[in-house]
């Protein structure tokens, strides 16, 4: 189910859902393919750091709709009642407005492999290798209200994690002492302490403030 992890590794990372890589209709009215997409991306009691609960609502309501859509026969194939029941327990419980939501900090997770290695990681179950990931807390409206640009992961550093996952890359970092300057949420200095293998990572920030992100 290679079209439902890589949904699974956007919707983490807070893909803004006109640019999520939805399934193919096949696989969406299956009942196993929405029960692996309830169980990873929306279950509660599985996942301890799930998007904030309007972004969940956010995702929901399209992928509902495209699964409705995709259905041939209403006799054989149903949309799912966790999915269904997850969009309920949402608009019942009362989502953040989105001011509200802007203001506070959610997870993000970004998933850490080359391409070269994404094959192993496509099984068709959740019995499948546990992908490599660093999650971060950061706040998602930048410098608004923050004064700062320190809480949120910038595109240049996941471009710069792109190339230090390839072999190149990698031996740049393995073995070696690193230092980061201006390291904001900490992504690289993570990257390269946790996946890279580097022997010892110094990591610094001006801003005070980031350090609790």
């Amino acid at each position: 189910m290679a079209d439902l992890r890589l949904l699974k590794r956007q919707y983490f990372q807070l893909f803004e859902p006109d640019f999520l890589a939805w399934p193919h209709p096949q696989l969406l009215r299956r009942s196993d393919a929405q029960a692996w997409l309830f169980k990873h991306l929306f279950d509660e009691s599985r996942n301890a750091r799930l998007p904030p609960e309007r972004y969940q609502l956010r995702v929901l309501r399209p992928l509902v709709a495209r699964i409705e859509k995709s259905i041939q026969d209403p006799e054989e194939d149903e949309i799912s009642d966790d999915l269904m029941g997850r969009i309920g327990a949402l608009m019942t419980h009362g989502v953040p407005s989105e001011f509200e939501t802007m203001k506070e900090r959610a997870y993000v997770t970004f998933t850490c492999l080359p391409e070269s290695q994404i094959h192993k990681y496509e099984g068709d179950d959740g019995n499948a290798e546990e992908e490599p990931t660093i999650t971060l807390l950061e706040r998602r409206n930048l410098i608004s209200g923050s004064r700062t640009t320190g809480h949120r992961t910038w595109e240049a550093a996941l471009h710069l994690g792109s190339y230090l996952l390839t072999k190149p890359g990698h031996d740049v970092i393995r073995g070696k002492s690193i230092l980061e300057l201006g390291a904001g949420t900490g992504f690289l200095a993570i990257l390269c302490a946790k996946h890279l293998g580097a022997r010892h990572v110094t990591t610094t920030d001006g801003d005070e403030s980031v350090s609790t992100t």
